[in-house]
């Protein structure tokens, strides 16, 4: 509503500056519509966010009555000019609301990349580093955990901002769909299921059970090299 609120206002505004071009006050005109054109880029900002999201089931906090305030602001300025053009030339005239929108703007967009973040790590159930470094010792799962390592540092890249296009949306669940299938294949393929069992717990931050460290997850880690990285906390 407040994206719309301000489309109108700005084509209004765009309308009458096209009138007035001969007119001294042209510049002012021209000045206000470009207040009004960064304002509507960033609701529509929001918007896009919103718009993106909705369908990944990501809620985001927005806080309804400072948006409504923010909404009021524009309405009162929109039918400021309707009544009397040349209210827009006067700095009150912008003034609470150019003052009020950054601050939902900060709001929605810091709710919007916590609940994006959420998403994200839901999405992939990412070994714990110390686990792929020990695999990485093993010459037959250095490729696939390469591609794990680099997938996982992309998937971190796309955690870092809140996606406003589908495009982006569609790119993390292309990368993530891919460290999935990496670490399936390293799991399934070539990892004996009760050693993937046993690793997927000692990745864990309450590490594995002692009854998960069997004589054949032993041998396993035994023929590789790699059972010293392993200890026993009681």
């Amino acid at each position: 509503m407040l994206y719309d609120q301000l489309q109108a206002l700005q084509k209004n505004l765009e309308n009458f500056q096209a009138v007035k071009k001969a007119s001294t006050e042209s510049a002012v005109y021209t000045s206000r519509l470009k207040l009004i054109r960064d304002d509507r880029n960033t609701v529509e900002h929001l918007h896009n966010i919103i718009q993106v999201l909705a369908p990944l089931n990501i809620s985001i906090s927005v806080p309804r009555e400072a948006a409504m305030v923010v909404l009021s602001d524009y309405q009162r300025v929109k039918e400021s000019f309707f009544s009397d053009t040349a209210s827009i030339t006067e700095p009150r005239t912008l003034r609470e609301a150019k003052l009020r929108l950054p601050s939902l703007y900060s709001t929605v967009t810091q709710n919007s990349l916590l609940a994006w973040q959420h998403y994200v790590d839901e999405q992939v159930d990412a070994p714990n580093v110390s686990v792929l470094t020990l695999l990485d010792k093993v010459p037959a799962f250095k490729p696939v955990v390469a591609e794990i390592g680099a997938g996982l540092d992309k998937l971190q890249q796309f955690r870092a901002t809140t996606p406003s296009r589908q495009k982006e949306v569609d790119d993390f669940t292309r990368a993530a769909r891919k460290v999935r299938g990496a670490w399936e294949r390293l799991d399934s393929g070539q990892i004996p299921a009760a050693v993937a069992e046993f690793l997927q717990a000692a990745s864990s931050p309450e590490g594995a059970k002692i009854d998960l460290f069997t004589d054949e997850v032993r041998g396993w880690l035994k023929d590789r090299g790699v059972l010293e990285a392993f200890y026993v906390r009681i």
